[in-house]
């Protein structure tokens, strides 16, 4: 998950965490289909309402969740063809616990998306950002 932010001058300013996309991938549920897609919107909904767990790549250590499936690819020539081999259970379930040996709990370690995205299309964003603050998120 990825955030562009812009801020007006009564913000403090922004913390910049990695999101773990295995905390959303799992747990979001309501317009979410695990790993086989769902709404952009629903994701940042989830993560507004219920927040997320600090997250990383495959084998991250110093997070709450890192993803649990190792890079791999669908298709042959790619560099790592073997998720077929690899990961056959479906969606990862959702564990509200961190990782082994992370220094926090799962519920401490929880942020939350401030304000629901506003569309692009919508607004001229240097307008807008004198204004107010700004996300758009990508999952």
């Amino acid at each position: 998950m990825a955030t562009n932010e812009c801020y007006d001058d009564k913000m403090i300013g922004p913390i910049h965490v990695e999101i773990s996309a295995d905390d959303i991938l799992s747990c979001c549920t309501k317009g979410g289909w695990g790993c086989r897609g769902g709404w952009t919107t629903s994701a940042w909904d989830f993560f507004v309402k219920e927040g997320a767990v600090t997250g990383g790549n495959y084998g991250s250590k110093d997070c709450c969740r890192p993803y649990e499936i190792p890079t791999c690819g669908w298709h042959k020539g790619e560099p790592h063809y073997k998720c077929r081999e690899l990961y056959k259970g479906g969606t990862p379930a959702c564990k509200k616990e961190c990782q082994p040996g992370y220094n926090k709990n799962y519920t401490m370690d929880k942020y939350y998306g401030a304000i629901p995205p506003i569309r692009e299309s919508a607004m001229d964003k240097s307008e807008e950002c004198k204004k107010k603050y700004l996300h758009d998120a990508f999952i």
